[in-house]
């Protein structure tokens, strides 16, 4: 065989192995003792160690050269490496790496970008680029390396000052902006940093990179550094445009759009740390929250933020934009029905709405006359004003189930006190008493009745707040109340709450006294006859506790007079001898003594020996009602005296 067919062959034998998948990389052919190397596309050198081993016959394929990789210094520093080849391979293939320094290179072009003032635009393209490629592990080595070289958020800001419509450069600029702060936490803000960011995402509202670069780094200031006044304000007008075009961009997950505007809340929350009340901030806050809000109200983040606002909003400069925006209230009901069961957003929700009610009432008192709050309601009921409040809730309750899920959370003391506190100001006309009426009372039964197993510290306030709301829908919805009032567990509530916190406060007991005068002047028949006695047990012993109590004597005597008074003349007759047996006479007695001078007091003394009188107690109480007409009579003639 000659040395041409040798070739020949040798030609079609590397073409047949370099369509194998497991054949390594075409080689040049080279002469004898001779070696070339070449450069492939991966950027690696590899080098072909040809031998003069004896030519093997056709018949007999030789095997595939091995490849072996090793890591050499940089191209500038290349040596060159021998391999030895085996008995078993005729040939063998060396790959070297050609190995970069991305470190080296981002401080060079950093350099370089500073070395052009004038144009920085092209040089910022390759930083930009250079660290996009850079490894996530070497990436804050990377931005260290920038700040080094000199690029600053100061300097990046000093370039994007001067050219505010220049878009690319802007983008451009916040990126790294960005990316500074992100990865360094040692890139600080500065006053221009600030004015660079917040003027680029004004201009250039539209702009997705501006905007979700800016947002982060915002967010970054806000958190770590601590604002001027002015710079606050600045911010949040960006935050607030911001968060204005996440709502509105077409483009991205859902999931990520709610990211971003809950980066928008964390971002508000923290310009609020520094200076609370400021007007500028609360509105852009308030204006772009609420509208997150309503785009997702069942974001917890975004819900809960938002309710955080509106709490910090002054509540007279609120009201006012609450009054403004009609779908505002819809929107508050409708994120505390998306939000049952959270705690935290209920109770923000209903202390919101018991304030703007509070202010309302005020502001009808302080209008309309000053005959103290005993005339709010009837104001509010003569007035009806659809704009207010109270009303605007009540018709919304109507339909959402809103006054069930407020009382829901009935183990929470807090919770429920509130809870109450705002059904009293709901409940400020026939119209809104017989809307929450409808679900209202179960609810509040079941709030009272989980309270009364619990301690005696947690029974006051959520005891008072549901006899108060019950009070008030039996003055204006006596049906709603009466149903379910009617009901043996339910009443028995009102019994518990007769008997509790046994101190020197009556409040409880007076409030339930209250509602039991309410109760048998509007619904007399709403009593379940069982517990009747049971009831006036307890108002004998209310009597007996707080002689003292002047509005506790009055509202427990007049349950008595309307007990006795009630019913057919049997039923009467035995309810006479009740009272009588169980010492009704003696807490006339009592009250007559202490309280001679009292009007209220007085009158209803007269009230219970009233239906005390019959042919076979005249004897008994007959020295008893002179004396109590006697002290009410000197009690008018000198009322007439001091007018």
């Amino acid at each position: 065989m000659d040395d041409n067919d040798f070739v020949t062959e040798l030609l079609t034998d590397s073409m047949e192995r370099s369509n194998d998948d497991e054949a390594v990389p075409h080689k040049d052919i080279v002469s004898p003792n001779k070696t070339r190397s070449h450069t492939t596309s991966s950027n690696k050198m590899i080098l072909d160690l040809t031998t003069t081993a004896t030519p093997q016959p056709l018949s007999q394929k030789r095997p595939v050269s091995p490849v072996a990789e090793i890591d050499v210094l940089p191209a500038s520093k290349k040596r060159a490496v021998e391999v030895t080849p085996d008995n078993n391979h005729s040939s063998a293939v060396v790959v070297i790496k050609q190995v970069t320094n991305p470190l080296a290179d981002v401080e060079k072009a950093a350099r370089k970008a500073l070395s052009c003032p004038n144009n920085p635009l092209k040089e910022w393209k390759k930083l930009e680029r250079l660290m996009m490629n850079t490894c996530s592990e070497g990436q804050k080595h990377a931005f260290g390396s920038l700040m080094a070289a000199g690029i600053t958020v100061d300097y990046l800001a000093e370039n994007m000052l001067p050219l505010p419509l220049d878009r690319e450069l802007q983008e451009l600029g916040i990126v790294l902006i960005g990316k500074l702060v992100n990865h360094v936490p040692s890139a600080y803000q500065s006053t221009a940093a600030t004015t660079a960011v917040t003027t680029a995402m004004t201009i250039h509202d539209k702009s997705g990179r501006i905007q979700n670069s800016g947002l982060p780094t915002l967010r970054q200031w806000a958190r770590r550094c601590r604002q001027t006044r002015h710079a606050t304000a600045v911010m949040a007008q960006a935050v607030a445009g911001s968060m204005a075009y996440g709502l509105v961009s077409e483009t991205g997950p859902d999931q990520a759009k709610q990211t971003f505007q809950e980066m928008g809340v964390e971002t508000f929350a923290n310009l609020l740390s520094n200076f609370p009340q400021e007007p500028t901030v609360l509105d852009a806050a308030i204006q772009a929250t609420t509208a997150a809000a309503r785009e997702y109200p069942k974001n917890y983040k975004i819900v809960k933020g938002t309710l955080d606002f509106l709490l910090s909003m002054e509540i007279n400069r609120y009201n006012r934009t609450m009054l403004q925006n009609p779908n505002s209230m819809e929107l508050l009901l409708k994120v505390m029905n998306a939000h049952r069961k959270s705690r935290k957003i209920q109770l923000a929700g209903m202390k919101l709405l018991l304030a703007l009610a509070n202010h309302d009432m005020k502001e009808m008192t302080a209008t309309r006359g000053r005959d103290g709050p005993s005339s709010v309601h009837r104001l509010a009921e003569a007035i009806g004003n659809e704009d207010l409040i109270p009303t605007r809730v009540a018709k919304e309750a109507a339909n959402s189930g809103f006054v069930r899920s407020i009382v829901a959370n009935t183990a929470d003391p807090e919770l429920a006190e509130v809870a109450c506190g705002l059904l009293v100001h709901l409940c400020h006309s026939h119209r809104q008493a017989e809307i929450i009426g409808r679900g209202g009372v179960p609810a509040l039964m079941d709030s009272m009745r989980s309270e009364g197993s619990a301690s005696l510290q947690k029974k006051g306030n959520v005891q008072l707040c549901a006899l108060e709301v019950l009070a008030q829908l039996a003055r204006f919805a006596p049906k709603a109340v009466s149903k379910t009032v009617s009901l043996p567990e339910n009443f028995r509530c009102i019994l518990t709450a007769l008997r509790a916190a046994e101190d020197e406060d009556d409040t409880v007991q007076w409030k339930a006294c209250q509602l039991l005068e309410l109760l048998m002047t509007k619904c007399p028949n709403s009593f379940p006859p069982k517990d009747a006695t049971k009831m006036i047990d307890g108002v004998l012993r209310t009597l007996a506790r707080h002689t003292h109590n002047e509005r506790t004597q009055v509202a427990g005597l007049n349950v008595l007079a309307l007990w006795i008074g009630s019913g057919a003349s049997s039923r009467r007759s035995n309810n006479r001898s009740y009272v009588l047996e169980h010492g009704g006479l003696e807490a006339t007695e009592t009250a007559t003594k202490t309280f001679a001078t009292s009007f209220k007091v007085m009158t209803a003394v007269s009230n219970v020996l009233e239906g005390l009188s019959s042919p076979q107690v005249d004897d008994v109480v007959e020295d008893t009602e002179a004396q109590a007409n006697n002290n009410k009579r000197k009690f008018e003639e000198v009322s007439v005296w001091v007018v």
